[in-house]
């Protein structure tokens, strides 16, 4: 799992922790049953419970089924189990299963590889409002190997799951300002970011401490100054501003 794993080497391996609004209430106690084994580290009890769900259709229960299947939990991995659960899911238009569906055929892991295919799951997925969707798209762009090297576009979808909170997202958007990559070099937005990161991300506490460097003490009061605001904004529960603050 060479892509997926680089892809998401700085997130954790994530599980729906709810079953989706539109399951039936006995579904949804069931699903909750498998979350409560699963949070107990009894994988192969919530497995055992979620299949059933799975093959009644619950497409929470699908994803977290290929999941465990595609990183050995609680049954051994299995690759071509995982993507069919994930094509299932996918099929249902849920935006998560799409994801991970489309990192299986880029990288042919259990299914035959087609990364033109691979990347118009993952643009249904984060024109759905897949933050880690829109994160991996611009982890694309940037590196230019899957899909034309395009850093306005990296900078795009950066910016779209920045928006959401997505952590590494704003830390790449951190690095982009302070390299100058699909943007003006800008040091006063680049630590802003850092610093959005830097609850989650340790090396996003370093990187803004190197930037300092290069600053004036009026650029880093002014950048500070747009944090703590931008962080009052956020504790209102609206999403972060995707363009320069």
């Amino acid at each position: 799992m060479t892509l997926k794993r680089s892809l998401l080497a700085i997130m954790a391996c994530a599980f729906l922790t709810t079953a989706t609004a539109a399951v039936a209430h006995a579904q949804t106690s069931e699903y909750d049953r498998g979350l409560s084994s699963f949070k107990k580290r009894d994988y192969a009890q919530a497995l055992a419970i979620w299949a059933p769900l799975a093959e009644a259709g619950n497409v929470s229960a699908q994803f977290n089924v290929a999941r465990m299947y595609d990183n050995g939990i609680g049954t051994p991995e299995d690759d071509v189990v995982a993507s069919g659960w994930y094509s299932r899911a996918a099929a249902a238009g849920f935006s998560p299963a799409q994801r991970e569906l489309a990192l299986d055929y880029i990288e042919g892991e259990g299914v035959v590889t087609d990364p033109a295919k691979g990347i118009q799951l993952l643009h249904q997925a984060a024109d759905a409002g897949d933050a880690d969707a829109q994160f991996q798209l611009g982890m694309l762009y940037r590196e230019g190997e899957i899909v034309a090297k395009d850093y306005s576009q990296a900078m795009k979808w950066y910016l779209t799951a920045a928006a959401k909170g997505h952590s590494e997202a704003q830390y790449m958007i951190g690095f982009m300002y302070g390299s100058g990559y699909g943007v003006p070099q800008d040091f006063v937005m680049a630590y802003y970011y850092y610093s959005l990161a830097s609850d989650k991300i340790d090396i996003s506490v370093k990187a803004r401490e190197h930037l300092t460097e290069y600053m004036s003490t009026d650029d880093i009061t002014r950048a500070m100054s747009l944090v703590t605001e931008q962080r009052m904004i956020a504790s209102t529960g609206q999403n972060l501003a995707v363009n320069n603050p």
